[in-house]
């Protein structure tokens, strides 16, 4: 079996202060989803992770 690296599926992970962005695989310069400059709040009831899309047409995202 084939294995896979976080940096070969386009996942990159900052620690300080915890951010992930997803690129295209192909070109790091297409952010598909990224968590940089967002909110994220986590209690024992509530879960809210802020992401910037590179589009303005998809919604119905979260759930409440």
């Amino acid at each position: 079996s084939q294995v896979y690296r976080t940096d070969m599926c386009g996942l990159s992970i900052e620690t300080n202060p915890f951010t992930f962005t997803f690129t295209d695989s192909a070109d790091d310069n297409n952010v598909l989803v990224t968590s940089k400059n967002a909110h994220f709040l986590m209690t024992d009831k509530y879960l809210q992770l802020d992401l910037q899309l590179p589009s303005q047409k998809i919604y119905g995202l979260g759930e409440r």
